[in-house]
C-alpha cells in the first residue's frame, strides 16, 4: 500500500517537479538542454546494441564504477554502456572522460511514466546501481519488465535501516527487485538479511578496484621544483567544518616545523573561509617559494595532484561525528600518511580497515590530531612504514573486478 500511494503521489507532482527543475536550471544547478532526461526523455539517440545500465548518483559513485564500465566495455565490444548520474557536476566529469561506447544521461525523476519512457527508449540489457539510495518505482518496473539488476556496494546506515524496519512489506518487495546484491561487511550483510533481501554476496567496497587520481606531470614537476625537499601537508576536500581546526594544526604545528600547508576545499568556488588569509591560490598560478608556509589549491580536478605532493594528508568531511568523510584509499594508493577525524561514516568499513592495520590516524580529539601530526613530522620511519601499509591495503583488492565480471557473465551472455 505503501509503495502504491508513493507512485501515486507522483501524477500531481510532476508539474511542480518539472517547474522546480527548469528553476534550478536558472540558476546553472541544471544544463537547460538536457532538462528532458529528468523525464526521461533522450537526448542522444540510442545505438544499435545492448545496452548495459548503470547508475552512479555523483562524482564519488561515477569515479568508483569507472574500472568496471571499462572492463565491461573491454570484455564485452558489442555492448554500450548507459551511465546516469542526478548531479551536473558529475555530467561534466564524464563528458572529460572520452570513453568509447559511454552514453552518460541524467537519471530521471521516479515517477511512473517517466521510467516507463527511459526504459522503452533504452531497453537495457542488465542494470547495475552505484548508490545505495532505493527509487522504489524505478525497481519495481525493473522487476516488472524482467531486467535483471544489481546493487553495487549495498549499504543501509543506522537511520536508513530503522526507518525501512518500519515497513518490512515494502522494504523486501524493493529488495526482491535485485538479481543479487553486494555487501562490504557482515554488520551490512546482516541488515539487509532482516530486511528481506533474497541473495547477498560479500564483496569489498567496489571504491578498492579505482586507479589511482589522475596527476598532471607537468604541473607536479614545477611544484615539486618550487616546494624542494620539504614535508607536505595536504588538507582534502575541506568542507566549512574542517577549517577552524585545521588553521589551528597550521599555527601550533605545522609552521613551526617548516611544512608546507595545502588546503584542498570541497567547494572550491566557495572559498570565502579563507579570503581573510593571505595566501598564493593555484587558481592564481602563484610560485611556491622558501617563505610560502600556506598553499591555496582552489582549482577544480587536480586531487590527485595534491596527494601525489604530498607526504601527510589529512581528509576533510569528517571532523565531526556527523560528516561522512571521503574515500581515504585515493590517498592511501599515492603513498601518503593518512588522519582523518571521527566522521568517516560514509567510509567506515575502508577507515576501520586503515586504522586497524596501523595505517591511518582516526583524530578523535584536537590533541591527538596534533600529537599525530607531530609524530608523523618527526619519525620518517614510522610516517613510511605507514603511508607503504596504506598502499597495499588499497591495492590488494584489484581481484573485485574479476569476481563481479564472472557474477554479471550469465546475464550477459544473453545478449550476445
Amino acid at each position: 500500500m505503501l509503495l502504491k500511494i508513493y507512485q501515486a503521489l507522483g501524477y500531481p507532482l510532476a508539474p511542480i517537479i518539472r517547474a522546480h527543475t527548469i528553476i534550478r536550471s536558472f540558476s546553472g544547478k541544471e544544463g537547460p538542454k538536457r532538462l528532458a532526461e529528468r523525464r526521461g526523455i533522450s537526448s542522444t539517440p540510442r545505438p544499435d546494441a545492448p545496452i548495459i545500465w548503470v547508475h552512479g548518483a555523483s562524482v564519488g559513485e561515477s569515479n568508483a564504477v569507472r574500472p568496471l564500465i571499462q572492463r565491461l566495455l573491454d570484455q564485452y565490444p558489442n555492448h554500450h554502456i548507459l551511465l546516469t548520474t542526478v548531479t551536473k557536476t558529475s555530467a561534466n566529469l564524464i563528458a572529460g572522460w572520452g570513453v568509447p561506447r559511454l552514453i552518460h544521461q541524467y537519471l530521471p525523476y521516479d515517477l511512473l511514466l517517466w521510467v516507463r519512457h527511459f526504459l522503452k527508449f533504452w531497453q537495457p540489457t542488465l542494470v547495475l546501481f552505484a548508490e545505495s539510495e532505493l527509487w522504489p518505482t524505478t525497481l519495481l518496473e525493473l522487476k516488472r519488465q524482467g531486467i535483471p539488476t544489481v546493487l553495487l556496494n549495498g549499504r543501509l546506515s543506522k537511520t536508513s535501516y530503522s526507518r525501512w524496519s518500519k515497513a518490512p512489506k515494502s522494504i523486501q518487495v524493493l529488495l526482491e527487485s535485485f538479481a543479487l546484491i553486494y555487501v562490504p561487511n557482515q554488520e551490512q550483510t546482516e541488515r539487509f538479511q532482516k530486511l528481506g533481501a533474497p541473495k547477498l554476496k560479500l564483496l569489498p567496497n567496489l571504491k578498492f578496484a579505482a586507479p589511482p587520481l589522475p596527476c598532471d606531470p607537468e604541473i607536479y614537476e614545477t611544484l615539486r621544483s618550487q616546494i624542494g625537499d620539504r614535508l607536505v601537508f595536504v588538507a582534502a576536500s575541506l568542507h566549512p567544518e574542517d577549517y577552524a581546526p585545521i588553521l589551528d594544526l597550521y599555527r601550533e604545528i605545522l609552521v613551526p616545523n617548516n611544512v608546507l600547508t595545502i588546503l584542498v576545499p570541497r567547494h572550491p568556488n566557495k572559498v570565502s573561509t579563507f579570503d581573510h588569509i593571505e595566501a598564493p591560490r593555484q587558481s592564481h598560478a602563484a610560485v611556491i617559494d622558501n617563505k610560502t608556509d600556506l598553499y591555496i589549491a582552489d582549482t577544480f580536478g587536480e586531487l590527485g595532484l595534491w596527494y601525489s605532493l604530498a607526504d601527510i594528508v589529512y581528509i576533510g568531511g569528517s571532523s565531526t561525528a556527523k560528516m561522512g568523510g571521503h574515500n581515504p584509499l585515493e590517498p592511501a594508493r599515492l603513498g601518503c600518511a593518512i588522519q582523518f577525524g571521527v566522521g568517516m561514516k560514509s567510509f567506515s568499513d575502508i577507515a576501520d580497515a586503515l586504522v586497524q592495520q596501523d595505517a591511518a590516524f582516526c583524530t578523535k580529539t584536537p590533541q591527538m590530531h596534533f600529537k599525530n601530526t607531530l609524530d608523523m613530522i618527526k619519525n620518517t620511519d614510522a610516517r613510511y612504514k605507514m603511508a607503504d601499509t596504506a598502499a597495499t591495503i588499497a591495492n590488494q583488492q584489484q581481484s573485485i573486478l574479476d569476481r563481479i565480471l564472472d557474477d554479471l557473465k550469465p546475464y550477459l551472455e544473453k545478449s550476445l
